[in-house]
């Protein structure tokens, strides 16, 4: 089958939309879901990606039972203590989405399901009668009475409360905006704060009284590059209501027991300076905490005493400041002990701090893995749970205990089948971008394959908002790993792995350092024999998607195959409407091209912006028609310019999801489905789907002079 036609594509048409600042974009009209043109184009879009991927379904399939075939169907999460009770999801067999129950929870020291008292709370299966569904919170009230939770779902979308004595369900009567998802409960277990949101900006919080007919407006934000966020303290006592753009911050309190009050200011925003507020104890007193940064500077924690007034600014000290080569990435409070989250030279690590003696540290002896507080159990409880993972080791949940640091295993992941972490390695390796700054890789395969080099080789990056992408466990990458793959992750500028210098060297006008360092990884992988252009597939999703169409367009020829999962690839168009979520609170991370240097410097890397005639590799683009993070028409622009542009042959697909939101979807069955499709198109690309499914050895990879 021909691509699709992309005539109507390379002119001005009558259903062409102008964005904010007067920019007419010839295809603009994708953004008019319900247009007959539109409609035919995505069509014909997804006619022409069923007819390619139909010589994949077998293998699809075969990948899908694979995968599903690793998980244990019936499986539990560790059990969380919350009031004399234990809560937890449980996956039934059979079913894509876990059940929410309760039980009592009879041992203060042990985390078992009493199953003589379990009580079933939330069955997403039922309630989604087989439409997709997501879940924003699901919170308890403090006397254990009541259920709180938000839902997106077809089937009724909102804020519910469940008498857990009764079992009888009623809505939250709506304030006239959608929730935002977050639900904070006052000590009364009677008044609970909510906040909604206006085009995914959460400014208004509501203040609302169990029975009563109407939410009453207890705060609003009129700057629309903040965000509300209300929670409960670690101790329990205040509810905190942190107000939040991607620059500073500015924090407000409530004390839990008298919630028919005001907030009343703690911290009030000053430019650049950022932090996150808690409430613990601190040997024997009560104490204010603060995960904080100022001017770019790397966060430090600092704390305050609690002596029944807010604190002034020089009642405030130091508990812990970053080392060289040391982030403090968060902070979890307990009765007994403040544990800091670390990251030395990228590598995870904890330290528990205690008053009036000297931190404990918690190393793993991985070379590459994931190390963090799990949960922070009872404010009261003498211990913690950490969660301990890599590439090659499926997670781990141990006890921690507070007074030692000694921690136990209490839970591991199971992965079924042959698999033994003892048959894979995982390696720290580090490129070097052109400005000279070392960028580190996290790579996985298989020990046997280590002497098999050139490998075919898939590296991802996402590189944005100071997120890590950590080097996880997957139990889908086994499929692409025991066929002879290498794993790798670049940890490009634009993340947090080496802390918030790393993520400011990667943003607003310096995002080309994100781009320049996946490209510096890609080549140091060619370089070093790892693979060759031929072997090498990329990956992206989201931010990470506009990560790959930048490479594609920089550097065309490096490598085979690309996928980018609902990339945000136009974002010079989404930067001027101030009507999408991806906009005013997002100008700290991208810029405002309202401003003639930053319009300059984004159209300088867009993808859209920047598509040329030029060959590009095979790519599959996907998007979700339900997406309001990356709405559907930016991948779908994206691609109809490449069609209209690219000089070369290899496959160009685009798959639109019509229930799809953003990400992978709620349900694991979903996810599974997802990367089956994202490996079948890379088999298939790299002309290894045929000696897959006829079972044959998988061809190897020739050598660079062999190419």
């Amino acid at each position: 089958m021909s691509p699709p036609l992309t005539r109507r594509l390379s002119h001005g048409d009558s259903a062409s939309l102008r964005c904010t600042g007067s920019r007419q974009r010839p295809v603009n009209w994708l953004r008019s879901a319900s247009a007959t043109a539109t409609r035919a184009y995505l069509g014909e879009e997804r006619a022409y990606f069923d007819a390619w991927m139909d010589h994949t379904r077998v293998l699809q399939g075969r990948l899908f039972e694979e995968i599903k075939g690793r998980y244990r169907d019936a499986d539990a999460s560790v059990p969380q203590p919350f009031g004399g009770y234990l809560y937890y999801f449980r996956k039934l067999q059979g079913e894509s989405m876990a059940r929410y129950y309760r039980c009592r929870h009879l041992t203060a020291t042990a985390l078992e399901v009493d199953p003589n008292t379990e009580q079933l709370l939330l069955d997403p299966n039922a309630m989604a009668n087989g439409a997709p569904i997501a879940f924003g919170a699901v919170a308890p009230s403090p006397d254990q009475r009541y259920l709180a939770y938000s839902v997106i779902a077809a089937a009724g979308s909102g804020l519910f409360i469940q008498d857990l004595a009764t079992g009888l369900v009623r809505p939250v009567p709506p304030p006239g905006a959608p929730f935002d998802g977050s639900v904070a409960w006052a000590a009364d277990s009677h008044t609970l704060f909510f906040a909604t949101t206006t085009t995914q900006h959460s400014n208004r919080l509501y203040r609302y009284r169990l029975g009563e007919a109407l939410a009453q407006l207890a705060f609003e934000e009129h700057d629309n590059r903040f965000n509300l966020h209300c929670s409960r303290s670690r101790s329990g006592r205040w509810l905190i209501l942190r107000c939040a753009s991607k620059t500073s911050s500015e924090t407000w309190v409530l004390d839990a027991r008298a919630p028919e009050r005001p907030f009343a200011c703690l911290l009030p925003r000053q430019q650049q300076h950022k932090g996150v507020v808690d409430h613990g104890r601190w040997g024997a007193a009560w104490h204010w905490f603060d995960h904080t940064s100022a001017g770019g500077a790397p966060l430090n924690v600092r704390h305050a005493p609690d002596h029944g007034s807010l604190p002034s600014r020089e009642q405030w000290q130091w508990l812990a400041a970053p080392e060289d080569d040391v982030a403090i990435e968060g902070m979890d409070l307990n009765h007994h002990a403040v544990v800091l989250s670390l990251r030395k030279q990228g590598r995870p690590s904890l330290e528990i701090h205690r008053q009036g003696a000297a931190p404990v540290p918690i190393q793993v002896p991985d070379d590459v893995y994931l190390l963090g507080v799990h949960a922070p159990l009872a404010f009261e409880s003498p211990a913690m749970l950490l969660v301990h993972e890599s590439l090659a080791t499926p997670r781990q949940v141990r006890w921690l205990d507070l007074a030692t640091g000694e921690h136990r295993l209490i839970k591991q992941m199971e992965v079924l089948g042959n698999f033994a972490s003892e048959r894979y390695t995982t390696l720290r390796l580090q490129a070097t971008s052109p400005d000279g700054t070392g960028v580190p890789i996290s790579l996985v395969l298989r020990k046997d394959h280590a002497t098999r080099r050139p490998l075919r080789v898939l590296l991802t990056g996402y590189g944005a908002y100071g997120v890590t992408q950590e080097p996880a466990f997957s139990y889908s990458r086994l499929s692409l790993i025991d066929r002879g793959f290498a794993v790798a992750i670049a940890h490009v500028r634009g993340g947090g792995l080496l802390g918030e210098p790393w993520h400011a060297a990667g943003k607003g006008e310096h995002k080309q350092n994100s781009i320049d360092d996946f490209i510096a990884c890609a080549h140091y992988l060619l370089d070093q024999g790892w693979t060759t252009p031929e072997g090498l597939a990329i990956r992206g999703e989201s931010a990470g998607g506009l990560l790959i169409g930048a490479t594609l367009n920089q550097r065309p020829g490096l490598c085979k195959v690309a996928v980018a999962h609902q990339p945000f690839v136009d974002p010079l168009t989404a930067m001027l409407d101030p009507s999408l979520p991806l906009t005013t609170t997002e100008y700290g991370e991208w810029g405002d091209p309202r401003e003639p240097h930053a319009h300059a410097w984004i159209k300088a890397y867009s993808p859209y912006e920047n598509v040329a005639a030029q060959a590009y590799p095979a790519l599959l683009v996907t998007a979700g028609f339900q997406d309001p993070v990356v709405p559907y028409w930016q991948p779908a622009k994206w691609v109809a310019k490449l069609r209209a542009s690219k000089t070369d042959s290899n496959p160009l697909l685009f798959y639109l999801d019509l229930q799809g939101t953003h990400g992978a979807g709620p349900g694991r069955y979903e996810r599974i489905r997802r990367d089956a499709l994202e490996y079948a198109f890379i088999f298939h690309a790299m002309g290894l789907a045929k000696s897959l499914l006829g079972d044959r050895p998988q061809p190897a990879l020739p050598a660079p002079d062999e190419l």
